[in-house]
Formats: structure tokens, sequence, C-alpha cells
């Protein structure tokens, strides 16, 4: 089947590498026996489904390089090509929640491109080839087993083996060297897939970026809005007008917190009220706080005849509105690329980007229904109900999750737990599944977001089918 894009995610971050972009156009043109996800990533179940993607990533390349050109032509291009590649491994460095890569994965491909670091190999008809030996590439990816490495690189389609040997040794020679009609002879690991793929991948780096606007950017800005508007008030506290302005603060607040669920424009709106609403404040503050006639002393006075000083407002408030608490090139270099969008470095796990919220639980685990009800206020306490529910005895083993992953990522850890559990889909035994998540958890290989997407896309069509089973009956 063709490739598709996912309708929803934005386009404006589409590549303006033009070699790359008829790659991915040619792509879309071609029948090919593989199917794609909703990502525009190939699905690739067994070896058969692996060749036939990395034949067709190679006669794409083909088509689109084959003809003769100059070496130097070809350097620029490819220059060009590996540069946005880069780019966008930048951009996902945090893993993607929708298609299911890891923070991990991302930054294992990004080795093997900053390896491949002839610019003509990638605006070539083979494209860039991995043909180090197993200790070079294990030297590059911090002694990890390359094998288990990069099998779910090949898995997601972004590398594929090309001309695999028997003995399994890899081998990288240039033939012609120097010359306009050189090339490359190679046996190991093709990086042509990630070219094919770059519009795919500029795509799905677009839609974390919306996701991390929508459910972690706005709603920190919209809280610091808000906080700075509660410490303008704070030095008029019980004036008819700052009880107005209060309730003010605390309807913008609710709504915040009630557009969780609805679009990045709704999220904008409600930040545009908050940020009107702090300027209107600042304009009447600074009508109520006249300058001292001795400017020089930077001593301010108000109406009421009172000197004051800035005052300090320490606290600070989530989106919700609780109060925390909180005291007041060519060798490889990337040094060149742009620096990549903000991203939340907390949401480690994901789970931010997704816009979860624990009042979910019960849709998406249903083995918690009618057993226990998790509060945010009380995460540590749930996570201890949790482990006795699924049969995990050892407490200390709770801790160290919580240690090692963090008490809202722990939690979500004993949710996938059991729910696997309650399903017959954990082949030991709880404790152990837990174990191998907070081991993935420490080597930055845990995607809870995307299992989040997944369990919601589960509980949809388990409502769809209960409700047709409901009009049939």
């Amino acid at each position: 089947m063709p490739i598709t894009c996912r309708s929803g995610q934005d386009r404006r971050a589409s590549s303006t590498f033009g070699d790359a972009v008829q790659l991915g156009r040619l792509l879309q043109s071609v029948r090919v026996p593989i199917e794609f996800d909703g990502n525009g990533l190939p699905i690739l179940e067994d070896a058969a489904a692996i060749a036939d993607w990395e034949r067709h990533c190679r006669r794409l390349l083909q088509e689109r390089f084959g003809q003769p050109s100059t070496l130097a032509h070809r350097t620029a291009a490819g220059r060009d090509i590996r540069r946005a590649v880069l780019q966008v491994l930048r951009r996902l460095e945090n893993g993607s929640t929708s298609a299911g890569i890891t923070r991990k994965q991302i930054a294992t491909l990004r080795q093997l491109v900053l390896m491949c670091a002839r610019e003509q190999d990638w605006a070539s008809a083979t494209g860039p080839i991995v043909g180090a030996r197993n200790s070079e590439i294990a030297r590059r990816l911090g002694g990890r087993d390359p094998a288990e490495a990069l099998k779910p690189l090949i898995r997601h389609g972004l590398i594929a083996p090309h001309k695999r040997r028997g003995n399994g040794h890899r081998y990288f020679k240039v033939l012609n060297k120097g010359q306009d009609h050189e090339m490359i002879e190679a046996s190991g690991f093709a990086i042509a897939p990630a070219i094919v793929l770059l519009e795919s991948l500029e795509l799905i780096a677009s839609y974390e970026e919306h996701l991390v606007e929508q459910h972690i950017a706005l709603p920190r800005q919209i809280a610091a809005t808000l906080n700075e508007a509660r410490g303008l008030l704070a030095p008029f506290a019980g004036a008819e007008w700052t009880r107005e302005a209060e309730q003010e603060i605390k309807s913008i607040n609710e709504r915040s917190h009630n557009a969780k669920k609805g679009g990045l424009e709704r999220k904008r709106a409600v930040l545009d009220d908050a940020e009107a609403l702090l300027a209107r404040l600042e304009a009447r503050v600074q009508g109520q706080i006249l300058p001292c006639a001795d400017s020089s002393a930077g001593v301010e006075i108000d109406p009421l005849g009172g000197e004051t000083t800035p005052h300090i407002y320490s606290e600070t408030y989530d989106s919700h509105g609780s109060c925390s608490g909180d005291p007041g090139d060519r060798s490889g270099n990337e040094s060149a690329l742009p620096p990549a969008p903000a991203q939340c470095e907390s949401d480690e796990f994901g789970i931010s980007r997704t816009g979860f919220e624990w009042s979910e639980v019960p849709e998406l685990f249903p083995f918690t229904r009618g057993m226990i009800q998790i509060d945010a206020r009380y995460l540590r306490p749930a996570a201890m109900t949790l482990a006795r529910l699924i049969g995990i005895g050892s407490l200390g083993l709770i801790e160290r999750a919580i240690a090692t992953m963090g008490l809202e990522a722990a939690v979500m850890a004993l949710l996938v737990t059991g729910q696997h559990s309650a399903d017959g889909q954990i082949r030991r035994t709880p404790e152990v599944y837990l174990r191998g998540l907070m081991k993935r958890g420490r080597e930055k290989d845990l995607n809870l977001g995307h299992t989040i997407f997944g369990r919601r896309e589960l509980s949809r069509k388990a409502g769809s089918t209960d409700l047709t089973v409901c009009l049939d009956g």
C-alpha cells in the first residue's frame, strides 16, 4: 500500500532539503508490498519484510541518485541530506510517544549517522552504509551489544541489513576513490531507510512538539502567568478590586484545567486571557503605587501612606492551581546544527506529552476497577496498594522503582505490570516484569507515553465493540 501521512500532524515543518523530500514523495508514489503504520513507518514483522524494505529503499535511491554526476555535486547534496537527518534526530531526542521510538533508539541511530561521515555517500545509489566491526560499533554505543542495540531500529524500518554475509563479517571499500565515478562496496547496515523516511520522521517530530506545547509548555506558561498575577495582588490583599481579580484568576485556572482535553487553540486562548489579565493588573498596580519623591532611595509609597518594598511571592502553582510551597560538520560534529526545540526534560518517559490524567486509570487499566481509585495527591500510597494487588511483596522494590523512575512513572509502570498480569501476558512474575521496566527506564529505553496511547486505542476499540453489541441486541 502507498504510504500516507497522518492528517493531524503539522506539515509546516516539512523538510526544505530538496533531495530528501523528493525521495519521500517518490516513496508515496510507488506501491510496495509493505504495510505502513499511522506515522508513516513500515510494519516489518519478519525477515522477509525487512529484506523487501531494504530492496525498495535501495531501488528508490538508485532511481534518485543513480544517474552520473560529479563528486562535488554528490558531496553538496549529501551534506544537506545528512544535515537534515541529524536535525530531525535532534528534534526527536526525547523519543516519540506516538511512534513508540525511545530516547535510547534515537541516540543509537544518531551514532550510526555520525559514523557515516562521507557526505557523498548520502547522495549515492547505495546510501550510507555502516560496515564497521562489532567492536567499533560497540565502542560508539558505549559498550552495548550491537545486535541488541540495532534490532529495534531494524524493526522500525530506520536501518536495514545490507548484503549480509554468511559469516557475519562486515566490510567497507571505496572504489575509484576521489573520482566522479567512485562507488562503495560494503556489507553491513544501510542507513538509506532513514533518508527515505525523513519526511515521515519530520512529521513525527512536529507532532511530538505539538504534544509538548499542548500538554507541557502552555499549561506551564498559564500557571506562571497566574502565579505572577497573584504576586501582584498580594500587597493589596483585602481590597475590593483584588477580590474580583482573584475570582478571575480562579476562573482562568479552572478553564485551563478543563481545556486539558481540548485542542491547542483552546489552550492558547486561555493563555491569552491570562496574559491580558496580568497586563490589566500591572496597569492597575502602577496606578496604586506612586514613586517616592526621592527616587534615588529606591523606596515606593502607596496611597495609604505606608512605605513598601518589592513583594517576594515565593509560592508556585501548577496548572491545576495547587500550591507547591516551593521557595521563591564533516567530522561528525553537530555544533553547526540549529538548537533543538525546547523539550521538557522531566518528561523522560513521555507521560506528560500524552495529556494523561489519573482519572483515566479505570478506563485504560480495567483491572483497577472496584479495587483502587488513584488520586494524584496520594501516589505513594497508591503505589504500595498496587504492589499488593498485583502480587509484588517487596516494598523495597517499589521504593527503588520510585527512586529510579520518579513517583509518577513508577505508578504508571505498576499499572502496566498489573494490566499485563491480569491479561495473562507476563510469562514469569509481575516482580520480574517490573524489574525489566526499571532496567529499561535506567537505560532511557522506556516509552510509557506510547503505552498510554496504545491503551487509549484499545479502550476506544473496546467501547466501539460494546456499543455495536448493544445496538445489535
